[in-house]
């Protein structure tokens, strides 16, 4: 990733560029004339890197793998020299260093703070979750203070990638919801997801049972004051049942109640890889992590 002054299209020369290699978590800063990278640190690591424009630290720099995609997370405090309208653009290379991709434009950030030090925050990390639809799993939410930095971290949660399944995971944190930070807290991501089914209901098959219960209802607890024979009664009360259970049906002769029904079928929640961002809030400082979730 690269921030540099806008209209500079190809060198990256008194810019803030980074780099991070998913392969040794290794992360560098490109020196002030843009020509290399220096020693890199480990992501991770207590130590920065910097040059005239902004540091890198290794506490709170991290990517999140999932499938072919990276999610990379750098952690920057800039110079007071490079206040001011930056464009971000990004470039990528594969496994054999050959360049895949190379200033693609994501935008702008106005570089406000003129602080170098590192200011006292949390980064987050998680568990890749591995699960079968149908079935729910748990990633583990881990909290890092970094900076001395204490007090409370509200989480939440939310499907970020991919985007228009009828039946995409689900997400909730489990208890607690909020964590009290000194050094580290730990927290849980419950991933939830749907199995394939279908349901079907038949209308006729309810109106049957309606009214035949009524029928019989009628003819059990209406007591006339006449006194009727059970050997009355119970011819009756069989021919009533069938004439209940013929109009639930609907009957051959009346087409006006006919059997009615439907069936829902889902696919469940479709096999691949998704993204789930956790983010945690302790006023103005938030931290996020991606969740990789595969379903089988």
């Amino acid at each position: 990733m690269n921030l540099k002054s806008l209209g500079d299209n190809t060198l990256a020369a008194n810019a803030c560029k980074l780099r991070y290699d998913p392969g040794s978590t290794d992360i560098f800063l490109v020196n002030d004339a843009g020509t290399n990278y220096g020693s890199p640190i480990t992501s991770g690591s207590p130590a920065a890197l910097t040059n005239s424009q902004c540091t890198l630290f290794g506490i709170g720099t991290y990517a999140t793998t999932f499938g072919n995609n990276v999610v990379a997370y750098f952690r920057v405090a800039f110079s007071p020299i490079f206040v001011g309208k930056k464009e971000i653009t990004l470039g990528g290379v594969d496994q054999t260093g050959v360049s895949t991709f190379s200033n693609l434009s994501r935008g702008t950030y106005t570089v406000t703070t003129s602080r170098l030090g590192a200011p006292p925050t949390f980064t987050l990390t998680s568990t890749p979750v591995s699960v079968v639809a149908g079935v729910s799993a748990n990633s583990t939410i881990t909290v890092f203070s970094n900076g001395g930095f204490s007090g409370s971290v509200a989480l939440t949660c939310a499907v970020i990638s991919p985007e228009g399944s009828a039946y995409q995971p689900t997400c909730q944190i489990g208890a607690p919801g909020s964590v009290w930070l000194g050094t580290a807290a730990i927290a849980t991501l419950v991933v939830n997801t749907t199995a394939s089914g279908s349901t079907s209901r038949s209308t006729a098959k309810q109106l049957s049972f309606f009214y035949s219960s009524i029928t019989v209802a009628i003819l059990i607890f209406y007591r006339p004051r006449i006194r009727w024979r059970w050997q009355t009664l119970l011819p009756m009360l069989a021919v009533a049942i069938v004439s209940g259970a013929a109009i639930g049906c609907g009957g051959i002769n009346n087409p006006a109640i006919e059997p009615t029904g439907s069936c829902t079928t889902n696919s469940g929640t479709t096999v691949g890889n998704y993204i789930i961002a956790v983010t945690g809030t302790s006023g103005s400082v938030t931290a996020t992590t991606a969740v990789s979730v595969c379903v089988k």
